[in-house]
């Protein structure tokens, strides 16, 4: 997989877009929408990313980012979990973001 699900994973729980450019004009897109499979992206020939916009966490929100080998640090995970939760005033979560990766070739979100 290589270094797929590295800063994907992470940037799918914050919740990131991309900016591309292209002859006609630009769009934006959630990274999740993005990456297709191993290094293949929704990018047409004609496309160049410009921009990765991450949103501010909100006031209270934690991020984590986990990454699962079988026996070293040095192997390839086999499970890499992103995750931005918020909680509300109460100790429940308000909001919670997964992001999870070699249970599929791309990043997901959950």
């Amino acid at each position: 997989m290589g270094n797929t699900e590295r800063p994907p994973a992470a940037l799918v729980a914050l919740g990131a877009t991309v900016g591309a450019r292209f002859q006609a004009g630009h769009r934006t897109l959630p990274v999740e929408d993005l990456i297709v499979d191993y290094y293949q992206t929704r990018l047409e020939p004609d496309e160049i990313l410009t921009r990765i916009t991450v949103p501010d966490l909100a006031p209270r929100a934690v991020s984590k980012y986990i990454r699962v080998s079988a026996r070293s640090v040095m192997e390839e995970p086999t499970v890499t979990v992103a995750a931005r939760a918020l909680p509300n005033g109460d100790g429940a979560l308000k909001e919670l973001r997964l992001a999870l990766v070699r249970l599929r070739h791309t990043p997901s979100g959950a």
